[in-house]
Order: structure tokens, then sequence, then C-alpha cells
């Protein structure tokens, strides 16, 4: 993954690939001074970083929604939702590049929250423990 120099909020995302249950993780970078409607996500293993509107994002909690190179869809368990990415690597002579993740929605959700709460300020958040936190909340 690439550095993103000054980002406002900076977090790591664990995500699952819906078809093989593969852990993948995401970083995602809230750079307000690049431009305060985008999110920019960054998987380990996906060529290029995707940007995202936020609308996607926090619209796509409740209904499907979707940008140029992804979709978000809630999934019945109210537990996750799902990330359709695709991004045409035509230009590198590579097929359309296709990839469903599943994503913990009490994550992204204290995600997009970090946003709101410190997208002013510059902050990189302790993800490890906002995760072990979370996680012994919901024991």
């Amino acid at each position: 993954m690439t550095h993103v120099a000054n980002p406002a909020v900076a977090m790591q995302l664990p995500v699952w690939d819906h078809a093989t249950d593969q852990l993948v993780m995401a970083e995602m970078f809230y750079e307000p001074a690049r431009n305060p409607h985008m999110l920019r996500i960054e998987l380990e293993d996906w060529p290029v970083p995707l940007d995202v509107p936020l609308r996607v994002l926090t619209q796509g909690l409740e209904e499907p929604t979707r940008s140029t190179e992804m979709s978000q869809l809630p999934m019945r368990d109210q537990e996750h939702v799902l990330w359709s990415i695709r991004w045409n690597l035509a230009a590198q002579e590579q097929p359309v590049g296709l990839r469903v993740l599943r994503v913990p929605r009490v994550a992204l959700i204290w995600h997009l929250t970090q946003v709101t709460r410190h997208g002013a300020r510059g902050t990189r958040v302790d993800w490890d423990g906002e995760y072990e936190r979370l996680c012994q909340a919901h024991q």
C-alpha cells in the first residue's frame, strides 16, 4: 500500500473476499484538502487505490448505491455490507478486474463517524485499540 501524505483520518479495515472468505486488509484515508467528498480506499492486493464518494459509503449502509468503481450493498444479516469493486485494467492490457468484499458494518460506521469527527483535524486513528474495544462491546 502507498502512503498518503497528511490524511485527516487513516484507518485499517479488515474485509473478507466474499468468494474465498480470505482476509484482505483495506486502508481508508480521508483527505479533505484533496477532496472533502471522497474517501480513498487501498486494498493490499488491488493494483490501484479507489476514490469513493462518501455518499456511496453512507447511503450504502441502508440501500444499494454505486459509483464508477464501486457499489455497496447492505446484506440481510445487518452485520455486513458488500463492496463490489471493478476496475478496467485495459490501460495495462489486462481484463476488467472485479472483486466482491464483505465489510463489517459496525467497523465501517465507526470509520465514517471518525471522518465526521476528525475531518477538520489531523489525526491517525488507533485502529487496533478501537477494534479491540468494538469486539469487547459486542461480547
